[in-house]
C-alpha cells in the first residue's frame, strides 16, 4: 500500500516548504521516496532541503540552474521531470506530484491511497485546497469533484502511463485528468481530504495575473465558449469581485484574438467539451452556484 513516491518541485519557498516537509514526515503511510528539485532558488530554500535529506535517507535534492525567473506550466512540469528521472525504486504503484506551498493532517496519503485500494478504476485523485482568510477563516479554493487539484495530484502507475504523463505546458492539470477520462479513468478530488494552500492558489505573481493565465489556460486546453462563459459567471462574486471573472475573461478573449494554437488533440477537446456541456444540462451546476453565493440554502 505504501509503495508511492512523491516529486515536488521548489523555487523560492524558503517561507513556506517546511510546512510541505514536515506534512510529508509525519505521514502514517511514509512515500518510498521523496524527491524534491530545487528550481534554482536563490533564497535558501536549497540549504533547507540538505538539511532535511541529510537526516531523512528516503529524500533526495536534484538541483537545478537558475533560469531567472518562476515559469507556470512548462516549468513546474520540467522541473517534475527533472524529478521523475532521479526514481530509483522499480515497483511503485503511485506517483505523487506536489508543490512545496502545502500542508496536511498525518493521514492525508493514507486516506487517498485507501480510495484508490477501493475503486480499481480511479486513476487520479487529490484532496481539495483550503486557505486562511484574514479573519481566521478557512476558505475552500472551490473545485469541482472530478477536477484533482494540480498542487497535490496522486496519479495511479497505470493511469499515468496511459496518458503518456503530463503535459510540459500551461493548463497541464486539466489535460491530464481529461485524457484519463476519455481512456476509461475516473478522477476525483476530495473535499474532506483537506490541504491547506499557504498562498492562495495562482496568486504567485498576483492576482489578476493569475486569473488572467487562467482564462488563457482554458482557452489553450479547449474549453468550450458557453462554458467558458458560465464559468465567468459562476466566480463574478469571487474576491476580486467582477474584476476577477473580468480577468479571467480577458486572457481567453486575447488568446482567441490571436488565434493563440491550442495544445491538445482534437479528439481530446471534443471530449472535454461534450462533458462541459453535459454539465450545464445539470441542475446540480446551478443548484451549487446558488448555495455559493447563498442565494438558496444547502
Amino acid at each position: 500500500m505504501a509503495e508511492y513516491i512523491i516529486i515536488a518541485a521548489a523555487r523560492d519557498e524558503a517561507q513556506l516548504i517546511r510546512y510541505t516537509l514536515e506534512s510529508v514526515i509525519a505521514q502514517r503511510v511514509r512515500p518510498v521516496e521523496f524527491i524534491i528539485v530545487n528550481d534554482g532558488s536563490t533564497d535558501g530554500t536549497d540549504v533547507i532541503i540538505k538539511a532535511y535529506t541529510q537526516k531523512y535517507t528516503w529524500i533526495h535534492c536534484v538541483d537545478l540552474p537558475d533560469r531567472g525567473l518562476y515559469k507556470y506550466g512548462d516549468g513546474i512540469i520540467q522541473a517534475f521531470y527533472a524529478g521523475f528521472k532521479k526514481i530509483k525504486s522499480k515497483n511503485y504503484k503511485f506517483i505523487v506530484k506536489l508543490d512545496c506551498d502545502l500542508s496536511f493532517d498525518e493521514y492525508y496519503f493514507e486516506n487517498l491511497l485507501k480510495e484508490f485500494s477501493g475503486n480499481p478504476n480511479l486513476g487520479i485523485a487529490s484532496g481539495q485546497t483550503y486557505y486562511l482568510n484574514r479573519r481566521g477563516k478557512l476558505v475552500w479554493e472551490d473545485a469541482p469533484l472530478d477536477h484533482t487539484v494540480g498542487p497535490s495530484k496522486v496519479y495511479r502507475r497505470e493511469c499515468f502511463e496511459a496518458i503518456n504523463g503530463l503535459k510540459i505546458s500551461l493548463g497541464w492539470d486539466h489535460i491530464d485528468e481529461v485524457t484519463a477520462r476519455m481512456k476509461g479513468w475516473e478522477t476525483r478530488s476530495y473535499p474532506n481530504f483537506k490541504l491547506l494552500h499557504h498562498r492562495v492558489m495562482g496568486s504567485r505573481l498576483g492576482i489578476l495575473k493569475g486569473l488572467m493565465r487562467h482564462g488563457h489556460a482554458d482557452y489553450i486546453t479547449g474549453y468550450h465558449p458557453v462554458y467558458f462563459f458560465a464559468k465567468t459567471i459562476y466566480r463574478v462574486f469571487s474576491r476580486p469581485l467582477i474584476v476577477g471573472s473580468a480577468a479571467s475573461f480577458w486572457g481567453f478573449f486575447k488568446s482567441y484574438a490571436t488565434a493563440t494554437k491550442r495544445i491538445v488533440d482534437r479528439d481530446v477537446i471534443q471530449f472535454y467539451r461534450t462533458e462541459q456541456l453535459n454539465k450545464l444540462k445539470q441542475l446540480r451546476f446551478w443548484k451549487l452556484y446558488l448555495i455559493k453565493y447563498k442565494f438558496i440554502k444547502e
